[in-house]
């Protein structure tokens, strides 16, 4: 037990002064009176209970002294200790592996910081302590925890095996991404919440305007070091042709940057042919006050396009407008120390390709309304070519991404794309369905949702609201088919899908089938009918990554037309990663390309690809950085975490002498 406030025990005093009254107490003198011969007749009443008086004023005494002290102890607060405060040195060092501690000059910033790290830990072990070591990536973890000095040569070789560069890889253990420090500093609050005395020191090249106390923060910059880099390039379309928005800045000294922009496969007509390849430059754009300046390349400048504070404008000539590309390469040339940032790469500007064949005995007006509809919805994505079959002509049965036949559909269906059927007239022989010989009509029949609500397909859309007069039954002899719509009542299937991944060559995989004409039905005045066709359209060609540009350690969501793909460059090398299951999530750790393959049921003898850039986040080229504050990891040192507080129990101890002094006080008075 360990006391608090050790001068809480001058409260014994009481004790003292309680002595002193009871020796200064005047005592009955003896006195011979002629009544005194009374007390002598009741004395042989009283003789038995004298002893009792003697202990009862005994007891009195001990519970009075008692009392003093008890309230003497609590004024002393007395504890259990439950942890104690070690008297060795502990010490807790967190280490910055941010993409910005890659800043060199003859040694990078990380570098310098596991140096520092280094003689630290040997300093600590040498003082028989204990070290932990964090590494703050963007998932930090402990390397070493509480390692005394007998790991003296586990920890050191930890430290040195950070700036150690894989052959793999080429890289050491700095990161591209962002450290997260605060969750650095809540690992380290782990050790303070074992041993309150230990000490963080965090090497970092951050600078913090508040930093917690016990926290030691080594900033590791050099003041010859200087950045300038592109921060963010993005394309846009502006009457028919791409404006371009580079973004940059430079940091540690103004600076006058010179802008190449290369613009690989401009104005090709679609994936398959080349086009031409532009250079455009922006030179002397100046940076200044660590500001960022939006460089804008731009055909035909408006009136309001004029430069100002943060804005500079280059016009594009005839001979250099573009309306669409392959790539885009924008860098500058620096003598910087931190050259990551010095390029950026621009995909996404020619869409692939979907063949859409719409053929139709009776054209419909509304298939080729949200046909048209789509295409133009979809221009950001894809480039939509849709073929219109005349009634008269007949319709192919390969060669398209996506068939959609309407009241008559080919006797064998193709196995190259994804198959609508509308008001199917026919058992193909190869569709796995066959077709009732009667057409069933009821003028009052509705529909409903046979899934329960569980399919992405019919998201948004109320079947009860969709009335037919007529449908066509069906019996389906593949169990991949899915009833998504079927009729209240009788439970005909009206709309029926299957999505298999695997090409057949004697079949198709991926079918639906519309069991009703949308002329005997108010589908086609609905909304329901655009969002059915879109809903369809994105579920058997999902985008495969949604944006073109993604940050290091990003998580990055793939999907796939077919049973895979694979992703190549950076993180994944030349040999890449093979992905089969759908939606995936990828993380790259490496800045620069990836490119995205996979074969469609058209042409699987080809490949499909698309490219994205990873790059360091945009506040990694800030290497002279300032944040506002730094996580406290002493944040819940109180001494209820440290101490078990005995003050309840005295005072319980406290209240039951008062009660037997109350007692024994109010015996002296019957």
């Amino acid at each position: 037990m360990s006391l608090l406030i050790p001068l809480g025990l001058l409260g014994l005093l009481g004790v003292v002064g309680l002595i002193i009254i009871y020796i200064i107490k005047p005592n009955f003198q003896q006195k011979i009176i002629s009544s005194t011969y009374v007390w002598k007749l009741s004395l042989k009443y009283r003789k038995r209970r004298l002893s009792t008086n003697k202990l009862r004023n005994i007891i009195l005494i001990i519970c009075q002294i008692l009392i003093l002290v008890s309230c003497a102890v609590i004024l002393s607060q007395p504890v259990f200790v439950i942890k104690s405060q070690e008297d060795k040195p502990e010490n807790v060092i967190v280490i910055d592996a941010s993409a910005s501690m890659l800043t060199e000059v003859d040694t990078t910033r990380f570098e310098r910081a596991v140096e520092k790290a280094r003689t630290l830990a040997i300093s600590t072990f040498d003082s028989d302590g204990k070290v932990s070591l964090i590494l703050a990536d963007s998932k930090p973890s402990f390397l070493a925890r509480r390692a005394g000095s007998e790991s003296r040569n586990s920890v050191l070789e930890t430290l040195d095996s950070l700036v150690e560069v894989s052959p793999e890889t080429g890289l050491n253990a700095c990161t591209y991404g962002k450290g997260d420090l605060d969750e650095s500093m809540r690992l380290s609050q782990e050790i303070i919440e074992e041993n309150p005395s230990a000490k963080v020191t965090v090497f970092t090249d951050k600078k913090f305007n508040s930093v917690p106390d016990g926290v030691n923060v080594e900033t590791i910059r050099d003041d010859t070091e200087w950045n300038a880099g592109i921060l963010n390039a993005e394309v846009s379309l502006s009457d028919g042709f791409y404006v371009l928005k580079v973004d940059v800045a430079s940091y540690g000294h103004d600076e006058k940057l010179n802008i190449e922009v290369e613009v690989n496969g401009a104005n090709n007509d679609s994936v398959d042919t080349e086009g031409m390849n532009l250079v455009l430059t922006a030179d002397g754009v100046v940076c200044s006050e660590e500001k960022t300046r939006t460089v804008i390349f731009k055909y035909m400048l408006d009136l309001t396009d004029h430069d100002d504070d943060v804005t500079t404008y280059r016009e594009l000539s005839a001979s250099e407008r573009f309306f669409s590309f392959k790539s885009i390469l924008v860098s500058i040339e620096t003598d910087d120390n931190y050259t990551i940032d010095n390029s950026f790469w621009i995909y996404g500007g020619t869409k692939e390709r979907i063949k859409i064949q719409y053929a139709s005995t009776i054209p419909n007006p509304f298939f080729q309304g949200i046909l048209n509809v789509m295409r133009n919805s979809y221009a950001d994505r894809y480039q939509l070519d849709i073929t219109f079959v005349r009634p008269d002509e007949e319709a192919a049965t390969e060669g398209f991404d996506f068939y959609i036949f309407e009241h008559k559909n080919p006797e064998k269906l193709p196995t190259d794309g994804v198959v609508f059927i509308s008001d199917p007239d026919t058992s193909s022989s190869n569709g796995d369905f066959t077709l009732s010989s009667n057409l069933i009509t009821d003028a009052g029949m509705t529909l409903s949702d046979a899934t329960g609500g569980t399919d992405s397909i019919l998201n948004n859309i109320t079947p009860g609201d969709i009335t037919l007069s007529a449908i066509t039954g069906v019996t389906l002899r593949d169990d991949a088919y899915t009833v998504l719509l079927e009729t209240n009542g009788k439970k005909h299937p009206a709309l029926i899908y299957k999505n298999g991944v695997t090409m057949d060559n004697h079949k198709p995989v991926k079918v639906v089938l519309m069991m009703f004409s949308i002329h005997n039905s108010n589908l086609a005045v609905k909304k329901d009918f655009p969002l059915l066709m879109t809903h369809i359209f994105d579920y058997y060609f999902p985008t495969t990554v949604s944006g073109n540009a993604f940050e290091v350690s990003e998580e990055i969501k793939l999907n796939s037309r077919g049973s895979e793909l694979t992703v190549t460059g950076g993180s994944y090398g030349s040999t890449g990663i093979v992905i089969q299951e759908f939606p995936a999530t990828i993380s790259p750790t490496i800045p620069g390309a990836y490119t995205i393959s996979q074969k469609t049921f058209r042409d699987p003898s080809e490949s499909i690809t698309e490219e994205i850039y990873v790059r360091t986040p945009a506040a990694e080229s800030n290497v002279f950085a300032t944040d506002d504050a730094l996580v406290n990891p002493y944040i819940n040192k109180d001494k209820v975490e440290f101490y078990k507080d005995l003050l309840f129990y005295i005072a319980l101890v406290l209240v039951a002498l008062l009660f037997i002094e109350w007692w024994l006080q109010s015996r002296d008075n019957m």
